[in-house]
């Protein structure tokens, strides 16, 4: 049996369902910034706030602002107008080894959209290198509005890039709906697999003429910020509206791509265009959420995240978003049926917030634009988050199962002062005080989370279940071989694992290319439950080689065979000639020897092999023109 460790993941739906809907409270973290736009962190507690005219600062743990910046590209950017400039950053998934970030922004003159490639200083961390730019994709820009701008890594490890649709009002250039046209797209390229760049295989439209390869979703009018959720990896689209109205769409975690988003036949889920391409309305996914300029004098959308950190459990699982304009921020969660519950969490005005940020702890931030400050967004309630989850993050899972004799981490979402004690079947757990917990009992769990005096939480109930190992045998495989034999066929059961062994291919054993001397055939199998087994057989393969039959002799036999005191050996020969008559070991040693004169006809002769242990053992004819060999079994 192989051992298996599962991780054991628990849904954000259960809990923050049945939670008190939360009140925002944006609280003043650090200010003298000029148009943040833009805050990633790279793996550790520093925020890389991204300003518009071409500067990236970076904002420490404490609320303070390093005096240099990370990185200057002012000279680059072309920041005429109020949506160009340095617009997106991300930083590899490898970042922490090769230091590799990606940066987009409109280039200087003509205002075309660059995504380039920088690298950070290897002797400084909080420096890049500003003359390490390489570009890895250039698309011009008609207009001066509508540059899109994010660009973040996917939980695939590509790099995705929202395009506007070029610009001015109504989509005058048709790019929407022109498959051939990058912008109005969400595009998805392989940044590791090719020079600038490669196309992923599993891209929608890969290898089609009738559409560029690089495009995942087509469209979009400008989607001014999305995000993948860090536990479900479900995409979150914020589409910035013509006149009327604003949108939110939605990419399941898992989704194959080639989305058609709706602009310019439509503005979120009203008609615009009627156009040809525009119908039939089946080919559109419309949003999940979308809301009028009239009725909160709103007039561009700000995307946001899923809130997946520590602080304030009855957040956690909301997407937040906000407005431009109105200064309203909105959380949407899934509603249990299918759908989703989206409310207004706080209004805020006056801040024209441009974008929000996130830590790598989980906790948000938000960006004001016209004032320069970044916003710690908190809630008025003093409720930690007590959530099960494993070690890959899914937050779609309420129960599991492990097999027998494996091991299982649970873990509640932690931050330092947190104070933990896991139940099981509603008692607690000695001892189980971390905020990670090994198990191998199944039942039903829970974790209480403590943050201050009197403020706590407890988990929604998590059921881990035991499962058997699978049964697993397989036949067909002899106890011995001569290594000139023909290829075995091995019959597992259940069918649907993996041999393994010297000599294996698929389901074969070719005892030609397996190990001389003894060996394990092993047969693997891994059941729906993600449960593995196996069974193993040995087998020994004798030394055959550089034997080979000579047309002097044919039809060579042994008998009796097994046998006990002696062996009688018949053949034809078609020719008189002198023979040697060895008998061997599996390993080629020769245990007895006799020469003999063969006439022309059918022969027979006998060996006697009385002295001889039980075993297996080959008999070699030898002669001058040649050998042959045939394998023969002592026993009682």
């Amino acid at each position: 049996m192989k051992k298996l460790f599962i991780s054991l993941l628990a849904s954000s739906l259960f809990y923050s369902v049945e939670a008190q809907t939360p009140t925002l409270v944006p609280t003043s973290f650090a200010s003298g910034f000029s148009s943040p736009v833009g805050m990633e962190h790279c793996g550790d507690s520093r925020l890389f706030v991204v300003q518009q005219r071409g500067l990236i600062r970076i904002l420490n743990a404490d609320g303070t602002i390093n005096a240099s910046p990370f990185l200057n590209v002012t000279s680059l950017v072309n920041q005429s107008g109020n949506e160009r400039g340095l617009l997106g950053l991300a930083f590899h998934p490898n970042y922490a080894t090769n230091g590799y970030f990606y940066v987009n922004y409109t280039r200087t003159g003509d205002g075309a959209t660059r995504v380039s490639r920088f690298s950070r200083d290897s002797a400084d961390s909080s420096l890049a290198l500003a003359n390490s730019e390489f570009n890895i994709l250039t698309i011009a820009q008609p207009y001066s509005n509508h540059n899109g701008g994010q660009i973040r890594f996917g939980p695939d490890g590509y790099l995705y890039i929202g395009m506007g649709d070029g610009g001015d009002g109504g989509d005058p250039d048709g790019n929407g709906q022109n498959r051939l046209s990058l912008l109005a797209k969400m595009l998805r390229i392989d940044v590791d697999g090719g020079s600038p760049y490669g196309i992923p295989a599993s891209n929608p439209f890969y290898e089609m003429a009738s559409t560029l390869n690089e495009i995942w979703a087509i469209g979009m009018r400008n989607p001014w910020r999305y995000s993948f959720d860090r536990c479900s990896k479900d995409l979150w689209i914020a589409d910035v509206g013509q006149d009327l109205y604003e949108e939110i769409d939605i990419e399941p975690a898992g989704d194959p791509g080639g989305r058609n988003y709706g602009w310019s036949c439509y503005e979120a889920s009203h008609a615009y265009n009627s156009g040809s391409e525009c119908s039939p309305q089946s080919n559109f996914t419309f949003p999940i959420f979308e809301y009028p300029h009239t009725d909160i004098d709103g007039c561009s959308i700000t995307g946001g995240f899923v809130y997946r950190g520590a602080q304030f459990g009855n957040l956690f699982g909301y997407y937040l978003f906000t407005d431009f304009c109105s200064g309203n921020i909105w959380g949407t969660i899934p509603d249990g049926s299918g759908g989703y519950t989206t409310t207004v969490l706080g209004t805020f005005l006056t801040n024209q917030y441009g974008s929000f940020g996130e830590d790598y702890l989980g906790e948000l931030y938000l960006l004001g634009r016209t004032n320069g400050i970044i916003y710690k967004i908190s809630t008025t309630e003093c409720s930690p988050t007590a959530f099960i989850m494993g070690g890959n993050n899914d937050c779609k899972a309420t129960s599991a199962g492990f097999c027998t004799g494996d091991s299982a981490l649970l873990s509640a979402v932690s931050a330092g002062g947190f104070a933990y004690q896991w139940k099981l079947d509603g008692d607690n757990i000695d001892g189980a005080t971390a905020a990670t917990l090994y198990t191998t009992i199944p039942g039903t769990y829970t974790v209480f989370v403590t943050k201050s005096v009197g403020c706590s939480s407890t988990s929604a109930a998590f059921q881990i279940t035991e499962n058997p190992l699978p049964v697993v045998s397989f036949s067909g495989l002899s106890a011995d071989y001569c290594n000139n034999e023909n290829v075995a066929t091995l019959l597992p059961t259940p069918t649907g694992g993996t041999f393994s062994g010297a000599g294996i291919s698929g389901n074969n054993f070719d005892p030609a290319t397996g190990n001389i001397g003894a060996m394990d055939i092993v047969y693997t199998y891994t059941d729906t439950n993600g449960c593995i087994n196996s069974a193993t057989q040995s087998t020994t393969v004798s030394v055959c080689t550089s034997i080979y039959e000579q047309t002097a002799i044919t039809r060579l036999s042994l008998y009796p065979n097994p046998t006990r005191n002696s062996l009688n050996v018949e053949f034809i020969a078609t020719e008189k000639f002198g023979v040697q008559i060895n008998v061997c070991n599996t390993l080629g040693e020769v245990i007895s020897t006799e020469d003999k004169t063969i006439e022309v006809g059918k022969q027979k002769l006998q060996v006697n092999v009385a002295n001889l242990a039980s075993g297996v053992y080959v008999l070699h004819l030898q002669s001058a023109n040649g050998n042959v060999a045939k394998r023969f079994v002592v026993g009682n």
